[in-house]
């Protein structure tokens, strides 16, 4: 301890304290869920339905022959990380995409809108400018103005469906495909 203050000249930590913060500093930080999410939905790549959007991740949400890229964000979310998402639910809130940026734009469930996407946050597509938002991935890597994401229920390449495309891809897109939305999920 420095000389102005009490106990001048004794260690401010004791053998015990000294150990104990040994042993904080060799624990790895947690993955973050959001990252959690995207493993779970990099795992899943090259998945396809086996027919009119008969998936395994509709079955679980309990809406199966549905539109399915919400849900299987869902999917991601809540049975790819170790404590789930206050933001996603089975069965509940987000099997369709306008319900996620809505409360997004509302900072509901944990959800915001954020301008610098990290990976696993969600990219919400709206392909006809029309204000009534289409599909959502998770964002994989690269910044606002293009990136590679994981995306449900889209198509391998742009010649194909892009928000009913059958299947789990990674896809390279662009600010000038569509207007996007990147929602934070937030860490419980």
């Amino acid at each position: 301890m420095p000389p102005c203050l009490p106990h001048a000249g004794e260690y401010a930590y004791d053998g015990y304290a000294l150990w104990l913060l040994d042993e904080a500093n060799k624990r790895q930080p947690a993955t973050a869920t959001r990252e959690q999410a995207l493993e779970t939905a990099r795992s899943q790549v090259g998945y396809a339905e086996t027919g009119d959007n008969d998936t395994k991740y509709g079955r679980w949400y309990g809406v199966n022959y549905q539109p399915w890229c919400a849900i299987f964000a869902t999917w991601c979310y809540e049975t790819g990380t170790q404590t789930g998402s206050p933001s996603f639910q089975k069965g509940s809130y987000y099997a369709y995409v306008p319900y996620i940026v809505s409360d997004a734009h509302n900072r509901l469930r944990g959800l915001s809108v954020t301008s610098s996407p990290a990976p696993g946050d969600l990219v919400c597509y709206d392909w006809g400018w029309d204000g009534v938002y289409d599909h959502v991935g998770l964002f994989e890597s690269g910044g606002p103005s293009s990136w590679q994401a994981i995306e449900g229920n889209t198509s391998s390449d742009n010649s194909g469906s892009q928000s009913n495309g059958g299947g789990v891809y990674r896809r390279s897109r662009s600010k000038s495909q569509a207007s996007v939305v990147f929602v934070r999920v937030a860490e419980p």
